[in-house]
C-alpha cells in the first residue's frame, strides 16, 4: 500500500508531458526544424528534419531513441555518431538541445522551444474515406480533381507534415503515375 501511495504521489508531483506528435520551431530567416516523437511507455523514438532555408537546399536529418525520465529524454542514434539531442517536455511543447550534431547538419542554432503542431507522426497510413482529394495549397478552396481511394497506402515524410489539418503527399500508384499535393489528415487512418 505504501508503494502505491508513493507512486501516486510521484505522479501527481511529476506529471508526464511527453506526447507522441510532431513539434516545430521556425526562426526569422525562414529556417525551421521539425521533431516527431513516438512514445511507448518510457521509450521515446525521435525523427528530426531541419530546413536551413538556403539556396543550396541544406538540411539536417537525425533519427534516435532514448528513455524518458522526469519529462527529459536524450536521443542517441544507433549509428557511429557523437550527436545527441536532449528533449525536455512541457505541456504541448518541448525544448531541444543539440550536442555534437554538426555532421548531421543540426547545429546548435536549432536549439530552443518547439510547439506541438499535430499528434500525427511520419509513417505509413491508409486512406479511410471513399475519395481523398488532393489540394493545390493548404486551403480547402483549392481542391484538385485528383484523389486517392479508400485503402490506398501513403507514406508521410516528416518534412511534409504541415500542421494538425494538412499534410503534403507524394503518391505513386502501381503503374508508376505520381500524384502530389496537400491532403487533409482526416482522410487517413493509421495502417493496421
Amino acid at each position: 500500500m505504501k508503494a502505491f501511495i508513493s507512486l501516486l504521489f510521484s505522479l501527481i508531483l511529476f506529471p508526464v508531458f511527453a506526447q507522441t506528435g510532431t513539434y516545430r520551431r521556425k526562426d526569422k530567416t525562414g529556417a525551421s526544424c521539425t521533431i516527431a516523437v513516438q512514445k511507448n511507455q518510457s521509450l521515446l523514438k525521435g525523427q528530426i528534419f531541419a530546413w536551413w532555408n538556403t539556396s543550396s537546399d541544406t538540411h539536417g536529418v537525425f533519427n534516435g531513441q532514448g528513455v524518458l525520465n522526469d519529462n527529459i529524454c536524450t536521443l542517441r542514434t544507433q549509428e557511429e555518431s557523437a550527436c545527441s539531442v536532449r528533449l525536455s517536455f512541457s505541456k504541448n511543447a518541448l525544448n531541444a538541445l543539440f550536442s555534437d550534431c554538426n555532421a548531421e547538419n543540426l547545429p546548435e542554432d536549432f536549439a530552443g522551444n518547439y510547439i506541438k503542431i499535430t499528434s500525427q507522426i511520419p509513417g505509413e497510413y491508409l486512406i479511410k474515406t471513399a475519395k481523398a482529394y488532393f489540394y493545390k495549397t493548404a486551403k480547402s478552396n483549392s481542391r484538385l480533381r485528383t484523389y486517392l481511394i479508400k485503402g490506398d497506402k501513403v507514406y508521410i515524410d516528416l518534412e511534409n507534415i504541415i500542421d494538425d489539418k494538412w499534410v503534403f503527399v507524394n503518391y505513386t500508384n502501381i503503374s508508376g503515375k505520381v500524384s502530389s499535393g496537400y491532403m487533409l489528415w482526416q482522410a487517413f487512418n493509421l495502417k493496421p
